[in-house]
């Protein structure tokens, strides 16, 4: 009975740590909301161009350069986003990467490409 028990318990505990392992493996600023992965980011806004929204953050001590191509309404009320006005300030940016079809010169739809869609927006300072 006892042997019974000890096996029952350690199954438990391989159980509990495989399962923590495995959540502890995914980022902590991204969750899976249906099939759309939501991520977060604190990142300086440098400018918007014909490719989109840029911000800069440092990941690995590297800095690095993020393209958002569309935001959502409620956040260009908010913030204007197409002027030089908010240049250099920082932000904690709500995303989602999305599919969305391209069109060839040919006027024929490509295959889905990702894009960077914010969908929330914050003042660091």
């Amino acid at each position: 009975m006892k042997k019974k028990i000890l096996i029952m318990a350690f199954s438990v505990l391989v159980l509990f740590v495989s399962l923590s392992s495995f959540n502890a493996q995914r980022s902590q600023n991204q969750m899976k909301i249906g099939a759309q992965e939501v991520n977060t980011m604190d990142a300086s806004y440098i400018g918007y161009s014909a490719n989109g929204y840029r911000f800069t953050t440092y990941i690995n001590d590297e800095l690095q350069i993020f393209v958002f191509q569309k935001v959502a309404d409620g956040v260009l009320s908010k913030f204007d986003l197409k002027s030089n006005k908010l240049i250099n300030y920082s932000f904690n940016i709500t995303y989602q990467r999305q599919s969305a079809k391209v069109a060839t010169t040919g006027g024929s739809n490509s295959d889905a490409e990702q894009i960077n869609v914010i969908t929330k927006l914050e003042n660091n300072y």
